[in-house]
């Protein structure tokens, strides 16, 4: 055998010594992501849709909202696309703020494609009685 070969033997001794040094290697995962820091972690966190952003939904109800670290606000909905790039502004740059990262929401015009979301936990319909 020449020096070119590889043997089983010796391509499973480097891939397990490569492996044990890999399992080695210190893990550093943020103090946020597991909650330690006093932080609602991401996989505690209700996930919620928005539907109705205009004057009540944006404004009060949307800051309400952001003030409770136990949910997030991942969708929003509304029938006005004015309404609806105002809710998605609002809540993109609060989370882009909060998580120091580029984030965006979801947006639906239709209240239906919204509740079929699955990734979605709840969703508070801030909407007009008429």
């Amino acid at each position: 055998m020449n020096d070119n070969e590889q043997t089983r033997r010796s391509f499973l001794n480097r891939t397990t010594a490569i492996s044990a040094g890999l399992l080695a290697a210190p893990l550093f995962v943020p103090a946020s992501a597991l909650g330690l820091d006093g932080a609602t972690p991401p996989s505690g966190r209700i996930s919620m849709g928005l539907i109705g952003c205009g004057n009540h939904g944006s404004g009060w109800n949307l800051d309400r909202m952001f003030a409770n670290n136990d949910q997030q606000v991942i969708a929003v909905c509304d029938v006005d696309s004015k309404h609806l790039a105002n809710g998605q502004a609002k809540v993109n740059q609060h989370y882009s703020k909060k998580f120091a990262r580029d984030y965006r929401c979801a947006t639906y015009s239709d209240f239906r494609d919204l509740i079929n979301d699955r990734t979605i936990d709840a969703v508070a319909v801030i909407t007009p009685d008429h």
